[in-house]
């Protein structure tokens, strides 16, 4: 079983964003997008699964107004922030693939 990775305290991820960061697991560089909304915080790997580009590529901006929603900026593509799942637009019908965090005291880890 690995360690848990930091990636930053909760007030690094305000509530109503999308975060993108990048740390080391396993030897290697990923890139997560962690979202904080209505008070949860989750993260999925920064990659649309349609065309393996980060999902901020065209635009940082990639939650819906009302929160619900991540948008992949480069083709349109959406996924519900609460499970990642497929909500419309192009693509093979795959969701955002999840990554668990850990927070304690304030502190925002990579489960290990």
């Amino acid at each position: 079983m690995s360690a848990e990775i930091p990636l930053g305290r909760l007030e690094d991820f305000p509530e109503g964003t999308a975060t993108p960061i990048v740390c080391e697991r396993d030897g290697r560089s990923t890139a997560l997008l962690v979202v904080h909304q209505g008070g949860r915080l989750v993260a999925y790997l920064h990659m649309c699964r349609h065309q393996y580009l980060p999902l901020t590529w065209r635009g940082r901006r990639v939650l819906s107004a009302d929160g619900r929603r991540i948008r992949c900026s480069s083709h349109g593509a959406e996924f519900a922030v609460e499970h990642g799942r497929p909500l419309g637009g192009p693509g093979d019908g795959s969701g955002l693939t999840a990554v668990a965090l850990h927070i304690e005291d304030g502190a925002v880890s990579l489960a290990g």
